[in-house]
């Protein structure tokens, strides 16, 4: 009985022998820790990271482009329309692109929308803020109140470098006299001014108007043009259209101008310098109506004219031909942008008109707001002296993703 004792515990330390090393080979290989959970996402996300690929990174997120600034004096401030071009390289990463410095003294008055991207007032400057890349070309409008220098009033408007910036200043010369000493060029209605230091300084002097009965030689007038003007047309499925035109005006003193309405077309309202007149169009073939007009301030030689119009040719078939005309004035209109806004379910292709497709076309500042969904397209035209400006698009329903369902009745 002793001899089988001492062979079974023989034969156990044996085994322990055997097994030992075995077992603290395989516990090192399935060693283990625990981590709290935030640790492990963490230490996924270092892993996901890893995974994606960097891809070629632009050399810089977002450029300034080009800063053109129009410039209006008035007796104590400037007043200022600045068109931008902001060009983002980086996609789907947040991107700030300061503009220019804003003070007490600068009071903004117009800020566009834009799509995927918004304004923002950020260390004293107005920002462009956007995550998504492309180029965004806006106007800004705003008024920069002068301070005193030795009777001169002067003011300093400071923009973030661009590749190309320049200031037309437009005033008259019966009322204000510039001292600036970094004018570069003089032109019809202004001076052109390049900034230093992008920075614009711009340094005059307002005339009181003195009572005197001295007769004094007539300035020469400046003509009477359309500087720009911007049309837009909204249209429903069921063929309703209104039509929006903004004419930018250049002259001086008070002037008379006349527009002729396309047959169909109904003017709805009238806006000279942003406030609504009466008006009437005379039930004849011609349907012109005459506008006097003034310039939106004292000594200003600029004005604007809103033309608002209405137009029902009928629903829409499936396929057709769309004639969109503006209407003719009697004062040369230099450049032209026209907009459409037209029912997502039509393809549209440009047939003929005076007016030609572009890409993009500005944004305009339109009195009469609407909303305008649909189908964009841009037209572009300059010259325009004795014509209706007009385009010929057709159109054919598209079918992409729609599906129809074809049933029979048999009756009862």
């Amino acid at each position: 009985m002793k001899d089988r004792n001492n062979y079974f515990f023989f034969i156990l330390f044996v085994c322990i022998i055997i097994i030992y090393p075995l077992s603290a080979e395989e516990s090192i290989n399935q060693s283990s820790a625990t981590l709290p959970l935030e640790e492990i996402l963490k230490l996924y996300r270092e892993i996901d990271k890893l995974k994606v690929s960097p891809g070629i990174q632009p050399p810089v997120k977002a450029v300034i482009h080009r800063i053109d600034v129009k410039g209006q004096l008035l007796e104590q401030a400037v007043d200022m329309n600045a068109t931008i071009s902001v060009m983002v390289l980086a996609d789907k990463e947040w991107v700030t692109v300061p503009l220019f410095t804003v003070d007490s003294e600068t009071n903004i008055y117009s800020l566009p929308e834009i799509d995927n991207a918004f304004f923002v007032h950020l260390d004293k400057k107005l920002t462009l803020i956007t995550e998504s890349k492309g180029v965004y070309t806006f106007t800004i409008s705003f008024i920069k109140k002068a301070g005193i220098k030795e009777k001169n009033n002067t003011i300093n408007i400071s923009f973030e470098k661009a590749s190309q910036s320049l200031l037309n200043l437009r005033f008259d010369d019966n009322y204000f006299s510039l001292n600036n000493n970094n004018i570069q060029t003089v032109t019809s209605d202004g001076v052109l001014i390049y900034p230093k230091n992008n920075t614009y300084h711009i340094e005059w002097e307002y005339k009181k108007k003195k009572e005197t009965k001295v007769v004094k030689a007539a300035q020469p007038e400046i003509e009477s043009m359309i500087k720009e003007a911007h049309a837009s047309v909204i249209s429903t499925l069921e063929g309703k259209m209104i039509i929006r035109i903004l004419y930018s005006l250049l002259f001086t003193g008070e002037k008379t101008i006349s527009f002729f309405i396309p047959e169909t077309y109904t003017l709805e309202k009238v806006y000279i310098n942003k406030i609504q007149h009466s008006f009437s169009v005379p039930d004849t073939q011609n349907r012109m109506i005459k506008l006097k007009v003034n310039p939106g301030r004292s000594g200003d030689q600029s004005g604007e004219v809103e033309l608002i119009l209405s137009n029902s040719p009928g629903n829409y078939l499936l396929s057709g031909t769309l004639i969109l005309t503006l209407p003719k004035t009697t004062w040369p209109v230099h450049e032209m942008y026209f907009v459409t806004y037209l029912p997502d379910v039509f393809d549209y292709t440009c047939r003929g008109g005076s007016l030609t497709a572009i890409d993009s076309a500005p944004t305009a500042n339109y009195t009469y707001q609407v909303p305008t969904p649909g189908k964009i397209l841009n037209f572009h035209q300059y010259l325009i002296t004795s014509s209706f400006p007009s385009v010929t698009l057709d159109y054919t329903i598209n079918l992409d993703g729609n599906y129809f369902l074809y049933t029979q009745w048999y009756g009862p």
